[in-house]
């Protein structure tokens, strides 16, 4: 399976159109500290250039619609909202037959809470710089 990071310029801020499975590049020259959008929040990074910069990825299951993308303060409270238009990304099924063994195994206890903290953590340390490269050459 192949994966492919787009990143989507949003350098006037408006309305952004991305295919399910892409990313978001969110810049902002106000105070924003992050962005939510879907119920996921990231972080909106200090530039050197000024400004702030964060990456909202888009789950590649998003239903296509349209998502309010809020700017959110050191606060918590919205400082602006923009429309994010998801389109149909049109990827290829492929169905896969498991052992009725495998098709059976559930998670143990508190498993699925633990994967559910970890997904909404949000990092005070960016780990991630520009430009990005595409996790295989020619992808």
């Amino acid at each position: 399976m192949r994966w492919l990071l787009v990143l989507v310029a949003a350098a006037a801020w408006g309305q952004t159109v991305v295919r399910q499975g892409e990313v978001i590049r969110v810049r902002t020259p106000g105070p924003a500290a992050e962005a939510r959008m879907d119920g996921r929040t990231i972080r909106l990074f200090a530039q050197p250039e000024g400004g702030r910069l964060g990456l909202m990825p888009v789950k590649a299951l998003t239903p296509p619609g349209s998502y309010p993308l809020e700017l959110l303060g050191s606060d918590g409270k919205a400082l602006s909202s923009e429309t994010v238009t998801v389109r149909d990304a049109h990827y290829r099924t492929q169905n896969v037959v498991l052992e009725k063994s495998t098709a059976e195994l559930k998670p143990s206890p508190g498993e699925m809470d633990t994967v559910e903290v970890f997904l909404k953590a949000v990092s005070e340390t960016r780990y991630w710089q520009e430009p990005l490269a595409l996790p295989v050459p020619d992808a």
